[in-house]
C-alpha cells in the first residue's frame, strides 16, 4: 500500500489530467458494477484513504482500495509505463493522459442514492442518454417542476425530473439559455423548459461527437475567466446536494432570483478607493443608488 503521502500527490495529480474530460477508453478488468456510459465527463477525484474515487458527471463511482502493492500511476500519451498489463486493474485513457491503477484490492462502481429506487419518490424521468430520446417527454419533466419550490438548477438534477444531464451540461445548457442557476421554477416558463430540454440532449450528443475531447465547455470549470459572451466573471455556487455549478453573473441573468429578493448593504460602503471600485458595480448597490 503506498504511503498517505504518496497516494494524495498521485490523487492530485490524477485530479489535474482527468477532472473536465471524457474517457475514450476504459478498462477495468475484474471490476464489479456498470462501465462508464459514452460521452460522460469525469467530475472529480477523491482519496479517502486507502481509497481512490474517481466520479463521473453522472453520478457514477468508481472506487479503488489500495494495499500492499497497489498504486495509481499516471502517464502521459506516448510514455512507457513502469509496469505490466497483466497487473493492471483499471485504465482510464484521456487525452494526453492515462491513469493506470495496478494491483488494487477492490475495483467497483456504483451510483450514490438514487432516489428513484423507492417508489414513493415517483417514477424516473426521461434519460437523455438513452439511444431514442423523446424530447416531448423530457420537456414534460422540466414542466411538471414548475410548481415546485427549488431552483432550476436543482430541478435538472433531480431524475424524476430528467435523467443524464449531470453538473458540466447543467452548468452548459443554463448558459447558453442565459437563465440563472438560482431561478425558483416557479418562473421557469415552458418555452423554457423545452429550450432547456433541447439543449440537454444536444449537449450530450455533441459530447460523444467530441470523443476524446469531450464538450467544449463555456462556463465549467471556468472560475474567475472571463465569459466570451458579455466579458464579465464567471462564478460558482454550491446546490442543495453540494454539487456545484457554474454561471456568468453579468449575462446569465434571465429569472434572476435577485430581482425577487434584493439584497440591501448592512454596513457602510469600504471607504478604500479599490472597495469602492469594486462595490460600486454590485447589483445591490447599482439598485440602491438609482433608488
Amino acid at each position: 500500500m503506498p504511503e498517505g503521502d504518496a497516494l494524495r500527490r498521485a490523487t492530485a495529480a490524477l485530479r489535474t489530467a482527468l477532472v473536465g474530460r471524457v474517457a475514450h477508453r476504459f478498462d477495468a478488468p475484474g471490476m464489479h458494477g456498470p462501465r462508464p456510459g459514452r460521452g460522460r465527463v469525469i467530475e472529480s477525484v477523491d482519496c479517502h484513504r486507502r481509497e481512490v474515487d474517481i466520479t463521473w458527471d453522472d453520478g457514477l463511482v468508481l472506487r479503488t482500495e489500495l494495499r500492499r502493492g497497489g498504486e495509481w500511476h499516471l502517464y502521459r500519451a506516448t510514455e512507457r509505463w513502469r509496469r505490466g498489463w497483466d497487473s493492471l486493474s483499471v485504465g482510464i485513457e484521456v487525452h494526453g493522459w492515462t491513469a493506470a491503477c495496478f494491483r488494487a484490492a477492490t475495483v467497483e462502481t456504483f451510483r450514490q442514492f438514487d432516489p428513484v429506487r423507492h417508489p414513493s419518490y415517483g417514477p424516473p424521468g426521461a434519460d437523455i442518454g438513452a439511444a431514442v430520446v423523446d424530447l416531448g417527454q423530457v420537456t414534460r419533466g422540466l414542466v411538471s417542476a414548475i410548481s415546485d419550490d427549488v431552483t432550476v438548477a436543482d430541478a435538472l438534477m433531480d431524475p424524476r425530473v430528467v435523467r443524464g444531464v449531470g453538473s458540466v451540461f447543467r452548468s452548459e445548457i443554463l448558459w447558453g439559455a442565459s437563465i440563472h442557476p438560482g431561478a425558483p421554477m416557479s418562473r421557469i416558463t415552458p418555452e423554457d423548459c423545452a429550450d432547456l430540454a433541447g439543449r440537454a440532449v444536444e449537449a450530450l450528443r455533441a459530447s460523444i461527437r467530441g470523443g476524446e475531447m469531450g464538450l467544449p465547455t463555456k462556463v465549467y470549470g471556468r472560475c474567475g475567466r472571463a465569459c466570451e459572451r458579455c466579458g464579465d466573471t464567471i462564478g460558482v455556487r454550491k446546490d442543495e446536494t453540494g454539487s456545484v455549478v457554474y454561471y456568468c453573473p453579468g449575462c446569465q441573468v434571465r429569472h434572476d432570483p435577485a430581482e425577487l429578493t434584493p439584497i440591501a448593504p448592512t454596513r457602510p460602503m469600504d471607504s478604500h478607493p479599490a472597495a469602492v471600485k469594486f462595490l460600486s458595480g454590485a447589483r445591490w448597490r447599482r439598485d440602491t443608488l438609482a433608488g
